[in-house]
């Protein structure tokens, strides 16, 4: 049984809930806000007895729901966003539920982030749901305890005839334990066993839901929504420059080892100097506003992780990157060091174990060889990135950040442990203090690195596929589009080049390559399999022709915010920007009409505003 009690409080009331036979108690507060309805669970409301005890909350967990044959879809944050139809017949076919836990899996898992890197998996970025009925929509906003909630979707039939989307927040997780036994780190992960942990997480609970009508009931009004809540609660960057055509954003491969049987090879694919020459040879031809990305550039080169920050001297050293450094500042180009901060190597794990992730059976994360671990987020940002910091303020340069802005993890570490939501608020905290000073630094995308990034890596420009989605929408970029720039797949390591411009152009992205200076052939018996075609001089005419045409075409576009995206028919799309610029993507191997637009077959139209 439970026992419930209403109370007035500010601008709204408050519930409390008694389970008596549990001796469970909590409350529920909601309140009204101009348009917005934001409903709290406060963490100093729970209170549990001796023999029970909470492990998750569903908050509203049919809120807006409504029946299959109704006119509208459901809106979820699966990679740049995606919508599932209610009367689609797909979707009334489903019989299985669909979560996304944000910000990706919720344990430390290095097979995991290896997996989801080979095979571009997509994450929820960004702590978001939605559903539009007819002409009214909702999007709710996990604004407190975002990084332990899960977005579920129900689509009709497969428990009830109504479609519902949720969240859920989790106050005590699975952990694994192991019969220690065993051989510690080096166990077989089958003998792993399940059990929740005993401690309660510390956290308050909130969802803020936005209402919109008319016009602005769909994703791209949800998208406007969140980008203004955004900026009402300073969490997107708004510093950046303002740039005055489309930037080229060009990766730089620079060096890796060939392991061998006795003495292991460095190959060097391109150096500081061929990088400077490869950037000139760009900037002679028109291609005169580009964001760099250097990698491999660090003694031992590509993907030798948690590494001392010494520059290869194989690739001209120290002076070789000041020279480089000089250039791309007289250019004013962007120039970004690339680097890995949450792996570290089998060499350097013993040396102070204090540093690296733990799993609730206290023994360190690793994968499945035992020859990567993870490094604890307080030795992160208070040893390791501060030497970093020291490199990129010698030679004035941006820093990547590969990792914080993408996993997030609890960490069972004896002298700093950290829950994931406080993973997520130590890094806010701490990115905070190194962009202060104006340090530029690029992450991948989750939400909480938006007030800081500088540069927004790997964006993913697709959904994962899943028999439920209806269609993948732009949802990501319509919220960032003109205050940070973004990157995703280079267009030389794309199956179908024309495709991946369009979606460049569709979604907002920068025209991005990876090339080196020699071929890609050299390094074929690498751990590097990304890299089939990477050739400057066979590329050269294609990077050229993309920037000339994506700049002739679109160039007064970059800091313009998207605010609508429209599918007109199969394969043709409609973007609008607050510059009043139309843009129109035809996918379609013919040409189409809308109005007195023509677009010609996988191409694109531009119309001024």
């Amino acid at each position: 049984e439970v026992y419930f009690n209403i109370t007035e409080i500010n601008q709204g009331f408050k519930v409390d809930f008694n389970f008596n036979q549990l001796e469970i108690r909590f409350s529920v507060e909601f309140k009204i806000e101009d348009n917005r309805l934001i409903v709290t669970i406060p963490f100093d409301s729970i209170k549990e007895g001796k023999k029970y005890g909470i492990t998750a909350i569903t908050l509203l967990p049919v809120f807006g729901a409504c029946n299959t044959d109704t006119d509208g879809y459901a809106f979820y944050p699966d990679g740049s966003g995606a919508i599932s139809n209610f009367n689609s017949k797909k979707s009334k076919s489903l019989t299985t539920d669909y979560s996304w836990t944000i910000y990706g899996t919720d344990k430390a898992d290095i097979d995991q982030y290896h997996y989801e890197e080979n095979t571009d998996t997509r994450n929820a970025m960004m702590p978001v749901f939605g559903m539009k009925k007819e002409n009214s929509a909702f999007l709710g906003i996990i604004n407190k305890g975002e990084a332990d909630a899960t977005i579920k979707y129900s689509p009709g039939g497969s428990i009830v005839d109504l479609n519902y989307i949720n969240a859920t927040f989790t106050y005590r997780r699975v952990i694994d334990l192991t019969d220690l036994g065993g051989s510690g780190i080096n166990q077989d992960k089958d003998e792993f066993i399940a059990k929740f942990d005993m401690k309660l997480q510390k956290k308050d609970a909130e969802i803020t839901y936005v209402f919109l009508e008319n016009h602005e009931a769909d994703y791209s009004g949800m998208a406007n929504a969140y980008r203004a809540y955004l900026l009402d609660n300073n969490k997107l960057n708004t510093s950046n420059d303002n740039y005055d055509s489309i930037p080229l954003y060009l990766n730089i491969f620079m060096g890796i080892y060939e392991d061998r049987v006795l003495f292991d090879k460095y190959i060097s694919m391109t150096d500081f100097d061929q990088t400077i020459d490869i950037l000139k040879e760009l900037d002679s031809n028109g291609s005169n506003n580009c964001i760099i990305g250097l990698s491999g550039w660090s003694e031992n080169g590509y993907r030798e992780y948690y590494t001392p920050f010494v520059v290869e001297n194989k690739l001209g050293g120290g002076n070789g990157l000041t020279k480089l450094s000089q250039y791309t500042r007289s250019r004013k180009f962007e120039l970004y060091l690339n680097n890995n901060f949450i792996k570290s190597g089998t060499n350097k794990i013993f040396s102070d174990r204090g540093r690296l992730v733990f799993s609730g059976a206290s023994i360190p994360v690793t994968d499945q060889n035992n020859t990567l671990y993870l490094i604890n987020m307080d030795h992160l940002f208070n040893k390791f990135i501060p030497q970093y910091l020291k490199l990129a303020k010698r030679y004035q340069i941006g820093l990547t950040l590969e990792g914080p802005g993408k996993w997030v993890y609890d960490d069972h570490n004896s002298k700093h442990p950290f829950t994931r939501q406080q993973s997520v608020d130590y890094i806010v905290d701490n990115l905070k203090n190194i962009t202060a000073g104006g340090q530029r630094i690029s992450l991948e995308g989750n939400a909480y690195t938006l007030a800081s990034s500088s540069l927004i890596r790997n964006l993913s420009d697709d959904d994962s596929g899943y028999d439920i989605t209806t269609k993948p929408v732009p949802f990501y970029q319509m919220v960032v589009h003109g205050y940070i720039p973004y990157y995703s797949t280079p267009g030389n390591l794309s199956s179908d080049f024309t495709a991946q411009k369009l979606k460049w152009v569709e979604y907002g992205y920068l025209p991005s390559f990876e090339v080196s200076n020699k071929s890609a052939e050299m390094i074929k018996y690498t751990d590097y399999n990304k890299l089939f075609s990477s050739q400057f001089s066979y590329l050269k005419n294609t990077i050229e022709e993309t920037v000339k045409d994506m700049n002739d075409r679109l160039g007064n576009i970059q800091n313009a915010r998207m605010i609508n995206h429209t599918q007109l028919q199969e394969g043709v799309y409609e973007i609008k920007y607050d510059n009043g610029t139309m843009v129109y993507v035809n996918y379609n191997n013919y040409q189409v009409s809308i109005g007195d637009i023509s677009v010609k077959a996988l191409d694109y139209t531009v119309k001024k505003g």
